[in-house]
């Protein structure tokens, strides 16, 4: 590496390398066979692959076991410190503190791009921190001890198209963030998304929390959990969220979407075009205080849901106008992972018509789902936008 001109690929073959890599240069580190670096598990803040402050000139990093991150909490697999590189077709696994930090300025982090990678058995799966803005998609990130992705310090993570499951919580929030979360499967982690700011740092109002178009379900106490410590508006909309709660079974925080705890929330929620189904305790919760307190809880629009067979359908706020209540007739499609939350439509083969078939508040292409699908025969949405989460 040190031979290394900028722009050059760096090809290191199969074998172990013990040792803690700096990346401080314009280059490409390409593993062929899978090649281990294995910083050695060391106590403090230890990283195994360092890139440091090279903004958008940052290169690859392809084709590693990486491993033996360091257990201070700085300790990272992958830390990136105002750089914008790409990480891609890695397996990054047993760091004893985060598999990959990203931290820094938006304007130089801002073109980091976080896809196919394996990222399992650490205690963070990735961390955005300190006002980063990475791209995170197509990865599997499973078995996280404490989250698969998280965000604090004002970043603004977009995460698209992942499956995150078997983490205490899939993606979460610790600090005042405003993460982007779309398109992604959340299964069979304790809490599937959890915004839950309480750190040091003032609480205060970021920019919008969106949630939008993803199959959260099978997660053991809540699906989706904005506690009242979060400020910002959060927007909920297009997601299917199924069977959750029915493992680790709790009235508190326990549900499909749950908006408050441990006190009534204070900010604006935009719930719509959602389907949310089969969820223990409740499929639409928003805490409004006990009975010698009692608050109205957040600033809620709900609408254009479908709210189903949940063991209590609302809490703490009644249904929307447009709100309705039928089994959405899920059909399922055995090569599809997790393919059991197509809907029934006649045009795709099916007997009757889902009641969740254009049954939205807009169209389709208006709210960006114009290329994707609800239907068995994977024809793109049309018209008004079929509720609930698309392929």
């Amino acid at each position: 590496m040190d031979a290394a001109n900028p722009g050059d690929d760096v090809v290191v073959q199969k074998g172990t390398y013990k040792e803690s890599v700096v990346i401080d240069k314009n280059m490409n580190l390409v593993g062929i066979g899978w090649p281990k670096i294995d910083g050695e598990s060391k106590e403090g803040d230890i990283n195994t692959i360092m890139i440091a402050y090279l903004g958008d000139r940052a290169g690859r990093v392809e084709g590693f076991v990486i491993t033996g991150g360091g257990g201070g909490s700085m300790g990272h697999g992958i830390s990136i410190w105002d750089s914008s590189p790409t990480i891609v077709n890695n397996k990054i696994t047993c760091n004893i503190h985060n598999a990959i930090g990203i931290h820094g300025r938006k304007v130089l982090t801002g073109k980091t791009k976080i896809y196919n990678n394996h990222i399992y058995d650490n205690m963070i799966g990735i961390g955005n921190g300190r006002g980063s803005e990475a791209h995170i998609y197509g990865n599997q990130i499973h078995h996280n001890r404490v989250v698969g992705v998280g965000s604090r310090g004002l970043a603004a993570p977009r995460i698209e198209g992942n499956y995150i499951y078997g983490n205490r919580i899939g993606v979460g929030a610790r600090e005042v963030a405003s993460p982007h979360i779309e398109g992604n499967h959340i299964f069979d982690n304790v809490c599937g998304i959890t915004i839950g700011p309480v750190s040091t740092i003032r609480r205060f109002a970021g920019e919008d929390i969106i949630i939008k178009n993803n199959l959260i379900f099978s997660n053991h106490q809540c699906g989706v959990s904005i506690t009242s410590f979060n400020l910002s508006k959060v927007i909920i909309s297009n997601n299917t969220i199924d069977s959750n709660n029915h493992h680790f079974v709790t009235k508190e925080r326990g549900g499909g979407v749950v908006l408050g705890y441990p006190f009534p929330a204070t900010f604006d929620a935009v719930v719509a075009n959602n389907i949310v189904t089969n969820n223990k305790t409740g499929g639409i919760v928003n805490y409004d205080g006990t009975e010698l307190f009692p608050a109205p809880g957040a600033a809620m629009m709900n609408d254009y849901n479908n709210v189903w067979n949940n063991e209590n359908e609302y809490a703490g706020c009644p249904p929307g106008d447009k709100d309705f209540s039928k089994d959405p007739l899920y059909v399922s499609v055995a090569s599809e992972r997790n393919g059991n939350y197509y809907l029934s439509q006649r045009a795709s083969g099916q007997v009757s018509n889902s009641p969740c078939v254009d049954a939205g508040s807009n169209t389709a292409s208006r709210l960006g789902l114009r290329n994707k699908t609800t239907r068995t025969d994977k024809v793109g949405d049309s018209g008004i936008v079929d509720i609930g989460y698309h392929y």
